[in-house]
């Protein structure tokens, strides 16, 4: 949004469809003044809330992270098209026969190891971040080699091999399934509340 410095009056607005945490820059070419931007999630904002407090998703939450520079300049008509909606949907869950004792010392695990990334309950922290929760059939069968085989790492997720076992790993797999579970019954309206804790 562009203000009058004066009055406050908005002048001017653009949808971007992500976050903007860059300052803009203003500049001249040919007697033409631009005003460049860039806009995408990314440092601290990674970890920030994916909802603000009205319940309302962030932008790059509804839409992802496109991380772009957008240069504007007077009596300029381009437009960007709406991105379509991230699919938010909790697939179905494939559940072991796991006792809740193992499901709690799996939510141990994930909170010493996971959560500050991933975020409380295995609810993604920021919209950058993976949400557990989503994984695709796919990414549950190569579990193992991404939190121990350090398979995405070029990704920022390194391995955790040097502190999890196969064993804890499997846990930790194990309760994020069990948390996916529940709140994908919450969001179907079978349950009023997913369980949020095996402790």
């Amino acid at each position: 949004s562009a203000y009058d410095k004066d009055t406050g009056e908005v002048l001017w607005q653009f949808n971007t469809y992500t976050s903007i945490l860059a300052a803009p820059v203003t500049y001249s070419v040919d007697g033409v003044q631009y005003l460049a931007i860039l806009t995408g999630t990314g440092g601290g904002d990674l970890f920030g809330p994916g909802v603000i407090d009205s319940g309302e998703t962030l932008a790059s939450g509804k839409y992802g992270n496109a991380g772009r520079m957008l240069v504007f300049k007077l009596g300029g008509t381009e437009q960007l098209s709406p991105p379509a909606l991230r699919d938010r949907s909790i697939p179905e869950q494939v559940l072991a026969d796991v006792p809740d004792e193992d499901l709690a010392v799996g939510e141990r695990l994930y909170f010493k190891n996971c959560a500050a990334c991933h975020g409380f309950a295995a609810r993604a922290a920021g919209a950058g971040i993976p949400d557990l929760r989503l994984m695709s059939p796919a990414t549950h069968e190569t579990f193992p080699a991404i939190v121990l085989g350090g398979s995405r790492t070029s990704n920022g997720m390194d391995s955790f091999a040097n502190v999890l076992t196969a064993e804890e790993a499997e846990l930790i797999h194990q309760y994020i399934r069990a948390r996916a579970f529940e709140d994908r019954e919450q969001l179907l309206g079978n349950k009023e509340m997913g369980r949020l804790s095996w402790q």
